[in-house]
């Protein structure tokens, strides 16, 4: 019998497998025949495989480096395979450590690292998730805690100086230890991009300054003034800030591009542009369901706006530096009616993925940019029981009054912290710790 596929050219052969997913290519193209299992475990063909799930998964092939990667390529497969299907090989719950008085006010998970604030102080607590060992990091404690972030090489914590009604901004490297401090008279959220902390407004509609604070010369440069900052992308090696503005309840969406120096705050360039007609037609003026929430990864950032009551519930934008190109993509919902956590923000796991989680027994949806759909799926939190506050009752549970749930996370280990505790997923076959299945309280608490 004539078999097509096995008279395609490899090149041609090579182009057809990136429009396949891990299932097809895995498992079913490879039990077709011997031939076929032949071309689909093919150096050539894993290789360009590869090459795609290590951009989906916000990796850099040559920071990977080729030969490790390709020997270890399975398991890159089915990491982007169970990410992108809410597969996890594990979930582990976790209580609060006994010591904390209530629920923190934020929680993150980054780079095989969690952390969270101890509530009523000016305190973050870290916990290690590869040994298992709790660091506290201390700020001021005549100041109150305001809000924190972290990076996987920084921790930065916000305070507020009652009397002087200024901001001290306070970060740590905590692979070294070294401490940095800074005062700014703003209140705003922070993004960490290597050693950046840039601080941008809350607000939309009321024009805020953006401060960048470069933790190499502890220096601190306020910049423009920005309305409906949707997104922005530094290049810190280059000093550069590329701000896009837009307001999207009007009826069509022009953006207002800026690029800053991060060093001095002089406006470089400016442009107005508007999104593709057919975007302009999906949204109107639809409004927007929660502030953008968007990710850097290297040269590109990725942001994410979702909508109420719409067929195309999520604009994907994505801004490329090394090309200076803003693309968008929107992302079909399968399910429009199904409502997320009122106040659960996504979680951006990868470049081209991000989960939020539904009311409807917490099951996870993930809005693939690659794909243009997204797609709620069945595999659902394990114990939403033990998430909840001591005093819930199964009548609030039956009516899924989840309102305390944060989405914490990155595309090692990500999940929901609650009231009574936390429940991380971890897909990545190479990391799964055991200890975990313990307490928090287990590791060693110290302070730097």
């Amino acid at each position: 019998m004539y078999d097509i596929v096995c008279s395609l050219p490899l090149d041609l052969l090579i182009h057809v497998v990136t429009y396949l997913d891990l299932e097809d290519v895995i498992i079913r193209c490879q039990r077709v025949s011997k031939r076929w299992n032949e071309i689909f475990t093919s150096d050539a063909v894993i290789r360009s495989l590869l090459g795609e799930t290590l951009a989906f998964l916000g990796l850099d092939i040559e920071g990977v480096g080729v030969d490790d990667a390709m020997a270890d390529a399975m398991s890159y497969l089915q990491w982007r395979h169970r990410l992108q299907h809410a597969r996890p090989i594990k979930k582990i719950s976790l209580p609060w450590p006994r010591h904390l008085p209530t629920m923190p006010d934020e929680v993150h998970c980054c780079s095989r690292r969690l952390c969270y604030n101890v509530p009523s102080r000016n305190k973050i607590e870290m916990l290690n998730l590869e040994t298992g060992q709790i660091v506290t990091w201390a700020g001021n404690e005549k100041d109150f805690f305001r809000h924190f972030n972290m990076s996987d090489r920084y921790l930065v914590l916000m305070s507020y100086e009652e009397g002087t009604g200024m901001y001290t901004l306070t970060a740590w490297n905590y692979h070294t230890n070294q401490k940095f401090e800074q005062r700014i008279p703003d209140y705003g959220c922070m993004t960490i991009v290597e050693d950046k902390v840039v601080t941008h407004p809350v607000t939309e509609h009321i024009p805020s300054f953006v401060y960048v604070w470069d933790l190499t010369s502890n220096h601190v440069q306020k910049i423009g003034s920005f309305s409906y900052l949707k997104l922005f992308h530094v290049a810190a090696a280059q000093n550069i800030l590329v701000a896009f503005e837009m307001n999207l309840e009007k009826q069509t969406s022009e953006i207002r591009q800026t690029k800053w120096t991060t060093t001095t705050g002089q406006l470089l360039e400016e442009k107005f542009f508007h999104l593709s007609m057919w975007a302009d037609q999906a949204m109107g003026k639809k409004k927007p369901l929660s502030n953008t929430y968007f990710r850097t990864y290297g040269h590109k950032t990725v942001a994410q706006i979702h909508y109420i009551t719409h067929p195309c519930a999520t604009m994907h934008l994505e801004y490329d530096y090394t090309n200076d190109l803003v693309s968008v993509q929107l992302i079909r919902s399968v399910d429009p009616g199904d409502e997320p956590i009122h106040g659960n923000y996504p979680i951006s796991i990868t470049p081209y993925l991000v989960y939020r989680w539904t009311r409807k027994r917490v099951h996870p949806v993930t809005y693939d940019a690659t794909t243009g759909i997204s797609v709620r799926h069945s595999c659902h939190i394990q114990n939403i029981r033990a998430l909840l506050p001591r005093n819930s009752v199964d009548q609030q549970i039956e009516e899924h009054n989840v309102f305390w749930f944060l989405s914490i996370g990155d595309r090692e280990a990500f999940g929901l912290a609650g009231d009574g505790g936390i429940e991380l997923w971890f897909c990545n076959p190479n990391f799964v710790p055991g200890f975990l299945e313990q307490t928090i309280d287990s590791g060693d608490v110290h302070e730097p």
